[in-house]
């Protein structure tokens, strides 16, 4: 090949890289990629075999029928610069996951070149799918498997873990010794400050000086925070992890 033969290949290799690496939004992502939902596993990137497919489209469709409550698995090569809290919010809305009027949906999508996965969890699951669960799913579910290229088998156990969830069963965290010992020396310290306050407080002779001192002051009932909102449906509820 001449020197012109091998400068056109350079240019159309940067090219290629190039288009791989421009951003798309959300909405052309998924009118590319995601414009149907044609089953209740979308694996995009190839994690699953065909045993591990199987597996979880029978606890899928068996939860589905027992309760009505529809959960997805998605797997994507690339988020195309978008966070991956934008696109699972989206998508699940655009596929309308879970029953009209109930909100009964939640997904599970990993996008494995970019080390992430999340559950995302539609407004009427969010009682039992809560935040904290997903996030106890993720990191002590599913990514440990992860962790060792176990694709098929970290989303299985994360299904099934959802499904447990959904059923009434908390996963519960498991907390090591290390974080024992900081509970432990943290509310040491804690009743030391407490003890030392009231001694402070009440073991000298209170004068009239000190009641004027310590009644409260105009407007300072008033002082808390109204800032606070509110939520919605498919608009973020569940959690995020990376490995």
């Amino acid at each position: 090949m001449g020197a012109r033969g091998w400068l056109f290949a350079a240019l159309l290799l940067c090219g290629q890289v190039m288009a791989a690496d421009t951003p798309v939004s959300v909405e052309a992502l998924i009118a590319e990629q995601f414009a149907q939902l044609d089953g209740r596993i979308v694996d995009r990137a190839g994690l699953l075999d065909a045993a591990s497919t199987a597996t979880l489209k029978h606890m899928l469709d068996s939860h589905e029928q027992q309760t009505g409550e529809q959960i997805v698995v998605v797997t994507l090569d690339s988020l195309h610069g978008n966070t991956l809290e934008d696109f699972g919010y989206q998508l699940g809305r655009h596929w309308g996951v879970g029953e009209k009027g109930k909100n009964s949906g939640a997904l599970l999508i990993v996008v494995p070149k970019a080390h992430q996965v999340r559950i995302e969890v539609g407004y009427g699951l969010e009682d039992r799918l809560t935040d904290a669960q997903s996030s106890v799913i993720i990191n002590q579910v599913i990514i440990p498997p992860f962790k060792q290229n176990r694709f098929a088998q970290g989303i299985t156990a994360g299904v099934n873990a959802m499904v447990q969830v959904l059923g009434g069963k908390p996963v519960h965290g498991k907390v090591s010794h290390k974080n024992w010992v900081g509970w432990i020396f943290g509310l040491a310290a804690l009743f030391v400050l407490v003890i030392g306050f009231v001694v402070i407080k009440y073991g000298r002779r209170t004068t009239p000086s000190d009641d004027d001192d310590d009644a409260p002051r105009p407007g300072d009932s008033d002082k808390r925070s109204d800032s606070a909102g509110g939520g919605g449906s498919f608009g973020g509820a569940g959690a995020t992890g990376n490995w």
